[in-house]
């Protein structure tokens, strides 16, 4: 389906579509990637950003490479890692890169968040919420159809809906036919 911006330009960092992982290396950053080059074909200007993580110049480079209107993550902040973080800087963080990347005026934002379903942090802001009312959607990066289940579970559990699945399991024409037979969710 097409992603449709909010019409109100006030409510446009209420559009971030997080892209979580079931685990490390999923494939979160190459699908943030081509989810922003996508919409940017749409016509849509799209900010592109990570908001945890381990500092990472290639999966900056990848996000850069989109065209995306606006490109930023965590360690513009001045943080190396996002291990260990609390609440309160998870929060800051996140709001602090929805609130610099309102400046280019996108109509989409992509937010990474990085390691998988089951990361400390990654729950704290998936459960957050300071985080829930903002996101439109998840786009979940899985490796294999079981994996893609129960991250599907897991953040469906937190609250939060899933607009598709992505990933490394798109490498296995098995793996998604697989997830097919078990989901009615998108995955490509």
């Amino acid at each position: 389906s097409t992603f449709r911006p909010s019409s109100d330009i006030n409510r446009r960092l209420d559009n971030v579509l997080l892209l979580v992982g079931t685990s490390m290396n999923s494939g979160k950053t190459t699908t943030a990637a081509k989810l922003s080059k996508s919409l940017l074909a749409q016509g849509l200007r799209v900010a592109a950003c990570k908001v945890t993580g381990s500092v990472s110049h290639r999966d900056l480079n990848e996000l850069r490479s989109t065209g995306a209107v606006d490109v930023r993550d965590f360690s513009d902040y001045g943080y190396p890692s996002t291990y260990k973080c609390d609440q309160h800087e998870l929060h800051g963080l996140f709001e602090a890169i929805l609130s610099d990347a309102a400046r280019a005026n996108p109509d989409v934002v992509v937010m990474e968040i990085a390691d998988g379903v089951l990361q400390r942090e990654t729950q704290m802001l998936l459960t957050s919420d300071v985080v829930r009312p903002r996101v439109r959607g998840v786009v979940l990066a899985a490796g294999c159809a079981p994996s893609a289940l129960f991250g599907v579970s897991a953040v469906h559990a937190l609250g939060h809906h899933v607009a598709a699945v992505s990933g490394c399991i798109t490498n296995s024409p098995l793996f998604m036919r697989e997830f097919a037979t078990m989901s009615d969710i998108p995955v490509g």
